[in-house]
Protein backbone atom coordinates (compact mmCIF):
# COMPACT_ATOMS: atom_id res chain seq x y z
CA UNK A 1 0.00 0.00 0.00
CA UNK A 2 1.67 3.31 -1.15
CA UNK A 3 0.79 5.92 1.88
CA UNK A 4 1.14 9.38 2.08
CA UNK A 5 2.09 12.14 4.64
CA UNK A 6 -1.85 11.93 4.91
CA UNK A 7 -1.72 8.80 6.33
CA UNK A 8 0.03 9.47 9.23
CA UNK A 9 -2.95 11.51 10.87
CA UNK A 10 -4.76 8.24 11.43
CA UNK A 11 -4.79 5.37 13.33
CA UNK A 12 -3.22 1.98 11.64
CA UNK A 13 -7.07 0.16 11.89
CA UNK A 14 -8.24 3.72 10.40
CA UNK A 15 -6.15 3.42 6.94
CA UNK A 16 -7.73 1.20 4.92
CA UNK A 17 -6.46 -0.87 1.67
CA UNK A 18 -6.82 1.06 -1.34
CA UNK A 19 -8.44 -2.08 -2.97
CA UNK A 20 -11.36 -1.69 -0.47
CA UNK A 21 -11.55 2.19 -1.03
CA UNK A 22 -15.41 2.70 -2.22
CA UNK A 23 -14.26 5.89 -4.20
CA UNK A 24 -12.16 3.52 -6.25
CA UNK A 25 -14.69 0.63 -6.42
CA UNK A 26 -18.03 1.97 -6.19
CA UNK A 27 -18.54 4.62 -9.88
CA UNK A 28 -21.36 6.08 -8.14
CA UNK A 29 -19.08 7.19 -5.65
CA UNK A 30 -16.66 8.12 -7.35
CA UNK A 31 -18.80 10.86 -9.48
CA UNK A 32 -19.89 11.70 -6.51
CA UNK A 33 -16.44 12.86 -5.51
CA UNK A 34 -16.17 14.23 -9.27
CA UNK A 35 -19.09 16.43 -8.81
CA UNK A 36 -18.08 17.83 -5.58
CA UNK A 37 -14.63 19.00 -6.98
CA UNK A 38 -16.45 20.52 -10.25
CA UNK A 39 -19.23 22.10 -8.28
CA UNK A 40 -18.67 25.88 -8.24
CA UNK A 41 -18.86 27.98 -5.33
CA UNK A 42 -21.06 31.25 -3.76
CA UNK A 43 -17.55 32.68 -2.64
CA UNK A 44 -16.30 32.48 -5.45
CA UNK A 45 -16.91 36.27 -6.49
CA UNK A 46 -14.88 37.11 -2.78
CA UNK A 47 -11.64 35.61 -5.02
CA UNK A 48 -12.28 36.88 -8.24
CA UNK A 49 -11.90 40.76 -7.42
CA UNK A 50 -8.34 39.57 -6.90
CA UNK A 51 -8.00 38.01 -10.01
CA UNK A 52 -9.58 40.89 -11.54
CA UNK A 53 -7.16 42.77 -9.98
CA UNK A 54 -4.12 40.73 -11.02
CA UNK A 55 -5.85 40.71 -14.55
CA UNK A 56 -5.81 44.67 -14.09
CA UNK A 57 -2.93 45.13 -13.52
CA UNK A 58 -0.91 42.30 -16.40
CA UNK A 59 -2.59 44.24 -19.18
CA UNK A 60 -1.52 47.69 -18.31
CA UNK A 61 1.92 46.12 -18.19
CA UNK A 62 1.55 44.55 -21.78
CA UNK A 63 1.79 47.75 -24.04
CA UNK A 64 4.59 49.38 -22.25
CA UNK A 65 8.49 48.53 -21.24
CA UNK A 66 10.05 49.10 -17.28
CA UNK A 67 12.79 48.12 -15.37
CA UNK A 68 12.24 44.41 -13.66
CA UNK A 69 8.50 44.33 -15.17
CA UNK A 70 8.91 40.28 -15.46
CA UNK A 71 9.99 40.31 -11.56
CA UNK A 72 7.78 43.60 -10.27
CA UNK A 73 4.49 41.16 -11.96
CA UNK A 74 5.59 37.77 -10.14
CA UNK A 75 5.54 39.78 -6.90
CA UNK A 76 2.23 41.57 -7.13
CA UNK A 77 0.53 37.98 -8.28
CA UNK A 78 2.58 36.14 -5.38
CA UNK A 79 0.99 38.91 -3.21
CA UNK A 80 -2.66 38.62 -4.83
CA UNK A 81 -2.18 34.99 -3.69
CA UNK A 82 -0.87 35.42 -0.23
CA UNK A 83 -3.67 38.49 0.63
CA UNK A 84 -6.45 35.71 -0.91
CA UNK A 85 -5.32 33.22 1.44
CA UNK A 86 -5.25 35.60 4.55
CA UNK A 87 -8.38 36.63 4.06
CA UNK A 88 -9.81 33.31 3.25
CA UNK A 89 -8.75 29.95 4.50
CA UNK A 90 -5.74 30.73 6.13
CA UNK A 91 -6.34 34.17 7.94
CA UNK A 92 -4.22 35.04 10.80
CA UNK A 93 -1.69 32.71 10.36
CA UNK A 94 1.99 32.45 9.25
CA UNK A 95 2.65 29.88 6.15
CA UNK A 96 6.01 28.07 6.37
CA UNK A 97 6.09 25.86 3.59
CA UNK A 98 8.59 22.75 3.55
CA UNK A 99 9.86 22.16 -0.02
CA UNK A 100 13.40 20.26 -0.88
CA UNK A 101 14.05 17.61 -4.04
CA UNK A 102 11.57 14.62 -4.59
CA UNK A 103 12.45 11.94 -2.00
CA UNK A 104 13.95 14.22 0.45
CA UNK A 105 12.20 13.04 3.43
CA UNK A 106 9.38 15.80 3.65
CA UNK A 107 7.01 13.50 4.77
CA UNK A 108 8.89 12.19 7.33
CA UNK A 109 10.08 14.96 8.74
CA UNK A 110 6.20 16.54 8.92
CA UNK A 111 5.30 13.72 10.34
CA UNK A 112 8.07 14.35 13.02
CA UNK A 113 6.71 17.62 13.84
CA UNK A 114 3.15 16.74 14.00
CA UNK A 115 3.88 13.53 16.51
CA UNK A 116 7.14 14.19 18.01
CA UNK A 117 9.92 11.65 17.36
CA UNK A 118 7.31 8.35 17.68
CA UNK A 119 7.04 8.53 13.45
CA UNK A 120 4.86 6.38 11.20
CA UNK A 121 7.22 6.08 8.62
CA UNK A 122 5.72 7.24 5.22
CA UNK A 123 6.81 6.80 1.47
CA UNK A 124 6.46 10.11 -1.03
CA UNK A 125 3.59 11.28 -2.42
CA UNK A 126 3.97 10.70 -6.71
CA UNK A 127 4.86 13.94 -7.55
CA UNK A 128 2.16 13.45 -10.45
CA UNK A 129 -0.92 13.56 -8.30
CA UNK A 130 0.95 16.21 -5.44
CA UNK A 131 -1.60 18.76 -4.66
CA UNK A 132 -0.68 21.65 -2.09
CA UNK A 133 -1.30 20.49 1.53
CA UNK A 134 -1.79 23.00 4.68
CA UNK A 135 -1.65 21.92 7.51
CA UNK A 136 -3.10 23.56 10.86
CA UNK A 137 -4.18 23.18 14.52
CA UNK A 138 -7.66 21.97 15.37
CA UNK A 139 -8.14 22.72 19.05
CA UNK A 140 -11.32 20.40 18.59
CA UNK A 141 -10.62 16.43 19.21
CA UNK A 142 -10.80 15.69 15.79
CA UNK A 143 -9.42 15.46 12.09
CA UNK A 144 -10.93 17.21 9.70
CA UNK A 145 -9.89 17.51 5.65
CA UNK A 146 -11.33 20.06 3.38
CA UNK A 147 -10.84 20.21 -0.41
CA UNK A 148 -11.14 24.15 -2.07
CA UNK A 149 -11.26 23.75 -5.79
CA UNK A 150 -10.15 26.18 -8.36
CA UNK A 151 -13.30 27.66 -8.32
CA UNK A 152 -12.68 28.41 -4.27
CA UNK A 153 -16.24 25.67 -3.90
CA UNK A 154 -14.75 23.81 -0.22
CA UNK A 155 -16.41 20.66 0.88
CA UNK A 156 -15.18 18.21 3.35
CA UNK A 157 -14.07 15.08 2.77
CA UNK A 158 -12.70 11.44 4.34
CA UNK A 159 -9.14 9.47 4.56
CA UNK A 160 -10.85 7.51 1.79
CA UNK A 161 -11.60 10.35 -0.23
CA UNK A 162 -8.19 11.74 0.04
CA UNK A 163 -6.75 9.05 -0.42
CA UNK A 164 -8.50 8.26 -3.79
CA UNK A 165 -7.68 12.10 -4.75
CA UNK A 166 -3.47 11.68 -4.01
CA UNK A 167 -3.26 8.08 -5.25
CA UNK A 168 -5.21 5.71 -7.95
CA UNK A 169 -8.06 8.09 -8.69
CA UNK A 170 -6.54 9.14 -11.68
CA UNK A 171 -5.56 5.20 -12.95
CA UNK A 172 -8.94 4.44 -12.20
CA UNK A 173 -11.23 6.92 -13.80
CA UNK A 174 -8.68 8.66 -16.06
CA UNK A 175 -9.34 12.00 -14.80
CA UNK A 176 -6.35 14.26 -12.54
CA UNK A 177 -7.36 16.49 -10.31
CA UNK A 178 -3.72 18.35 -9.47
CA UNK A 179 -4.97 21.18 -12.41
CA UNK A 180 -8.56 21.08 -10.45
CA UNK A 181 -8.24 21.35 -7.03
CA UNK A 182 -6.07 24.78 -5.55
CA UNK A 183 -5.17 23.02 -2.26
CA UNK A 184 -6.06 20.75 0.74
CA UNK A 185 -7.02 21.36 4.53
CA UNK A 186 -6.04 19.46 7.06
CA UNK A 187 -6.72 20.19 10.35
CA UNK A 188 -5.17 17.70 12.94
CA UNK A 189 -4.96 17.93 16.93
CA UNK A 190 -1.43 16.59 16.27
CA UNK A 191 0.14 19.94 15.29
CA UNK A 192 0.06 22.64 18.08
CA UNK A 193 1.07 25.92 16.42
CA UNK A 194 -2.47 27.96 16.82
CA UNK A 195 -0.77 30.43 14.43
CA UNK A 196 0.89 28.70 11.69
CA UNK A 197 0.03 26.76 8.49
CA UNK A 198 2.40 24.14 7.20
CA UNK A 199 2.26 24.15 3.34
CA UNK A 200 3.69 20.33 1.98
CA UNK A 201 4.92 20.60 -1.34
CA UNK A 202 5.53 18.21 -4.06
CA UNK A 203 9.13 17.34 -4.85
CA UNK A 204 10.44 19.25 -7.75
CA UNK A 205 13.22 17.19 -8.73
CA UNK A 206 12.68 13.49 -9.59
CA UNK A 207 16.01 11.63 -11.26
CA UNK A 208 14.26 9.50 -13.91
CA UNK A 209 11.52 12.26 -15.04
CA UNK A 210 11.86 13.49 -18.60
CA UNK A 211 13.18 17.53 -18.75
CA UNK A 212 9.49 18.51 -19.23
CA UNK A 213 7.71 16.77 -16.36
CA UNK A 214 10.44 18.08 -14.31
CA UNK A 215 9.91 21.98 -15.39
CA UNK A 216 6.24 21.10 -14.62
CA UNK A 217 6.64 19.62 -10.81
CA UNK A 218 9.39 22.92 -10.19
CA UNK A 219 6.89 25.30 -11.68
CA UNK A 220 4.26 23.76 -9.24
CA UNK A 221 6.40 23.47 -6.31
CA UNK A 222 7.78 27.28 -7.31
CA UNK A 223 4.56 28.87 -7.45
CA UNK A 224 3.34 27.43 -4.34
CA UNK A 225 6.44 27.90 -1.91
CA UNK A 226 6.59 31.59 -3.20
CA UNK A 227 3.08 32.44 -1.18
CA UNK A 228 5.16 30.95 2.33
CA UNK A 229 6.57 33.69 4.65
CA UNK A 230 9.19 31.00 6.00
CA UNK A 231 10.61 27.95 4.12
CA UNK A 232 12.29 24.47 5.71
CA UNK A 233 14.14 23.49 3.43
CA UNK A 234 15.55 19.52 3.33
CA UNK A 235 18.36 18.19 1.94
CA UNK A 236 19.28 14.48 1.10
CA UNK A 237 22.49 14.36 3.49
CA UNK A 238 23.20 10.97 0.78
CA UNK A 239 24.05 13.91 -1.39
CA UNK A 240 26.68 15.17 0.67
CA UNK A 241 25.75 18.77 0.37
CA UNK A 242 23.66 21.48 -1.27
CA UNK A 243 22.77 20.07 -4.76
CA UNK A 244 23.49 22.34 -7.59
CA UNK A 245 19.42 22.29 -8.16
CA UNK A 246 18.16 23.42 -4.71
CA UNK A 247 20.59 26.35 -4.96
CA UNK A 248 18.75 27.66 -8.46
CA UNK A 249 15.73 27.08 -7.01
CA UNK A 250 16.28 28.68 -4.02
CA UNK A 251 17.63 31.79 -6.07
CA UNK A 252 14.39 31.56 -7.83
CA UNK A 253 12.30 31.91 -4.76
CA UNK A 254 13.70 34.98 -3.43
CA UNK A 255 12.38 34.52 -0.11
CA UNK A 256 13.50 37.14 2.18
CA UNK A 257 12.87 35.75 5.64
CA UNK A 258 15.17 33.59 7.23
CA UNK A 259 15.26 29.44 6.04
CA UNK A 260 15.27 26.43 8.04
CA UNK A 261 18.17 23.89 6.33
CA UNK A 262 17.37 20.38 7.38
CA UNK A 263 19.33 17.26 6.31
CA UNK A 264 17.73 14.46 6.32
CA UNK A 265 18.55 10.60 5.58
CA UNK A 266 21.58 11.02 8.08
CA UNK A 267 21.58 7.58 9.71
CA UNK A 268 23.74 5.90 7.14
CA UNK A 269 25.94 8.67 7.34
CA UNK A 270 26.61 8.82 11.09
CA UNK A 271 29.98 8.50 11.20
CA UNK A 272 30.72 11.15 8.65
CA UNK A 273 27.66 13.95 9.41
CA UNK A 274 29.63 16.47 11.10
CA UNK A 275 31.48 16.54 8.08
CA UNK A 276 28.86 16.33 5.48
CA UNK A 277 26.86 19.43 8.06
CA UNK A 278 30.44 21.49 7.72
CA UNK A 279 30.46 21.12 4.19
CA UNK A 280 26.44 21.82 3.73
CA UNK A 281 26.87 25.35 5.83
CA UNK A 282 30.18 26.20 3.79
CA UNK A 283 28.18 26.32 0.83
CA UNK A 284 24.96 27.59 1.95
CA UNK A 285 26.82 31.33 3.24
CA UNK A 286 28.87 30.90 0.00
CA UNK A 287 25.50 31.86 -1.72
CA UNK A 288 24.65 34.20 0.97
CA UNK A 289 21.74 32.88 2.12
CA UNK A 290 19.36 33.44 4.74
CA UNK A 291 20.38 30.93 7.11
CA UNK A 292 18.21 30.64 10.53
CA UNK A 293 20.52 27.16 10.68
CA UNK A 294 21.40 23.85 9.44
CA UNK A 295 20.37 21.14 11.38
CA UNK A 296 20.25 17.00 10.85
CA UNK A 297 16.99 14.96 11.08
CA UNK A 298 16.65 11.21 11.58
CA UNK A 299 13.61 9.44 10.70
CA UNK A 300 14.67 6.16 13.10
CA UNK A 301 16.15 8.69 16.00
CA UNK A 302 18.98 7.17 17.98
CA UNK A 303 20.15 4.21 19.96
CA UNK A 304 21.49 4.04 22.60
CA UNK A 305 25.13 2.87 20.97
CA UNK A 306 25.14 5.65 18.68
CA UNK A 307 28.03 8.36 19.44
CA UNK A 308 26.90 11.08 22.34
CA UNK A 309 27.79 13.67 19.30
CA UNK A 310 25.46 12.46 16.84
CA UNK A 311 22.62 12.19 19.97
CA UNK A 312 23.30 15.66 20.67
CA UNK A 313 23.16 16.96 17.04
CA UNK A 314 19.85 15.13 16.57
CA UNK A 315 18.30 16.54 19.36
CA UNK A 316 19.66 20.05 19.53
CA UNK A 317 18.26 20.01 15.59
CA UNK A 318 14.81 19.13 17.67
CA UNK A 319 15.19 22.41 19.89
CA UNK A 320 16.25 24.53 17.11
CA UNK A 321 13.21 23.11 14.87
CA UNK A 322 11.07 24.11 17.91
CA UNK A 323 12.67 27.96 18.12
CA UNK A 324 11.73 28.61 13.97
CA UNK A 325 8.50 27.18 14.84
CA UNK A 326 8.07 29.86 17.58
CA UNK A 327 9.55 32.84 15.95
CA UNK A 328 7.03 31.96 12.99
CA UNK A 329 4.60 32.32 15.33
CA UNK A 330 5.25 35.90 16.65
CA UNK A 331 5.64 37.27 13.09
CA UNK A 332 1.94 36.45 11.83
CA UNK A 333 1.84 39.07 8.74
CA UNK A 334 -1.41 40.85 8.58
CA UNK A 335 -4.03 41.26 5.36
CA UNK A 336 -3.08 44.87 5.74
CA UNK A 337 0.94 44.33 5.29
CA UNK A 338 0.36 42.40 2.41
CA UNK A 339 -1.58 45.36 0.90
CA UNK A 340 0.74 48.06 1.63
CA UNK A 341 3.23 45.98 -0.32
CA UNK A 342 1.01 45.65 -3.15
CA UNK A 343 0.46 49.65 -3.19
CA UNK A 344 4.58 49.69 -3.12
CA UNK A 345 4.55 47.58 -6.00
CA UNK A 346 2.50 50.08 -8.05
CA UNK A 347 4.00 53.00 -6.57
CA UNK A 348 7.42 51.60 -7.98
CA UNK A 349 5.97 51.20 -11.54
CA UNK A 350 4.35 54.18 -12.03
CA UNK A 351 7.33 56.04 -11.16
CA UNK A 352 9.10 54.02 -13.86
CA UNK A 353 6.12 55.29 -15.92
CA UNK A 354 6.71 58.12 -15.17
CA UNK A 355 10.46 58.66 -15.96
CA UNK A 356 9.61 56.88 -19.21
CA UNK A 357 7.10 59.61 -19.76
CA UNK A 358 9.39 62.18 -19.54
CA UNK A 359 12.16 60.64 -21.57
CA UNK A 360 9.75 60.28 -24.54
CA UNK A 361 8.78 63.96 -23.72
CA UNK A 362 12.43 65.06 -23.70
CA UNK A 363 13.08 63.16 -26.91
CA UNK A 364 10.42 64.95 -28.84
CA UNK A 365 11.25 67.81 -27.83
CA UNK A 366 14.62 67.49 -29.13
CA UNK A 367 12.85 66.22 -32.38
CA UNK A 368 10.84 69.00 -32.80
CA UNK A 369 13.90 71.29 -32.28
CA UNK A 370 15.49 69.12 -35.45
CA UNK A 371 12.54 69.98 -37.47
CA UNK A 372 12.16 72.98 -37.58
CA UNK A 373 16.05 73.44 -38.34
CA UNK A 374 16.09 70.84 -40.96
CA UNK A 375 15.85 71.78 -44.55
CA UNK A 376 16.08 67.87 -45.35
CA UNK A 377 12.55 66.93 -46.76
CA UNK A 378 13.26 63.10 -46.33
CA UNK A 379 15.02 63.86 -42.85
CA UNK A 380 12.18 66.11 -41.92
CA UNK A 381 9.55 63.11 -42.49
CA UNK A 382 11.22 60.50 -40.55
CA UNK A 383 11.61 62.61 -37.98
CA UNK A 384 7.98 63.35 -37.78
CA UNK A 385 7.23 59.42 -38.22
CA UNK A 386 9.64 59.05 -35.25
CA UNK A 387 7.71 61.77 -33.36
CA UNK A 388 4.56 59.99 -33.76
CA UNK A 389 5.59 56.83 -32.58
CA UNK A 390 6.95 58.53 -30.02
CA UNK A 391 3.61 59.94 -29.19
CA UNK A 392 1.39 56.54 -29.41
CA UNK A 393 4.11 55.00 -27.06
CA UNK A 394 3.45 58.28 -24.82
CA UNK A 395 0.08 57.25 -24.82
CA UNK A 396 0.23 53.58 -24.27
CA UNK A 397 2.39 55.13 -20.81
CA UNK A 398 -0.34 57.26 -20.10
CA UNK A 399 -3.14 54.56 -20.13
CA UNK A 400 -0.93 52.29 -18.38
CA UNK A 401 -0.80 54.84 -15.37
CA UNK A 402 -4.43 55.86 -15.40
CA UNK A 403 -5.46 51.77 -15.20
CA UNK A 404 -2.87 51.57 -12.07
CA UNK A 405 -3.86 54.74 -10.45
CA UNK A 406 -7.56 54.86 -11.07
CA UNK A 407 -8.55 51.15 -12.11
CA UNK A 408 -6.85 49.24 -9.71
CA UNK A 409 -8.62 49.02 -6.05
CA UNK A 410 -6.59 47.28 -3.41
CA UNK A 411 -9.76 46.10 -1.06
CA UNK A 412 -8.66 47.43 2.45
CA UNK A 413 -11.60 47.01 3.94
CA UNK A 414 -11.49 42.82 3.62
CA UNK A 415 -12.03 41.16 7.21
CA UNK A 416 -9.12 38.84 8.14
CA UNK A 417 -10.96 35.31 9.23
Amino acid sequence: MLMSMHDAFYTDEEILDEEKNEYLANPKKGLELIASILKKSREEKKNFKWVRVFNLFNDSLKAINIDNEIRLAQRFKTLIKKQMQRTGFLGGKTIIGVGGQYSSGKSAFINSVLRGEELSLPENQNPTTAIATYLVKNPADQQKIEVFNKQNHQFSIDLQGLNALTHEFSETYAIGFSNMIQHIKISTIHFQYNKIALLDTPGYSKPDQTKRKETKDSSKAFEQLRTADYLIWLIDAENGTAVSKDIEFLKKIEIQSPILFVLTKVYKKKSSIHSVLHSTKNTLKKYQFNIFDVIIHSKHGYEEDDSPKFIKLLKDGIKTRKAFFEMAEKKVETSQAILNKMQSILSEIIRDIDKQKDSFNEENRKIRKLILESEDLLAIKSLAKLHSQNIKELSAYEESKRVLQRKITLYKNDKED
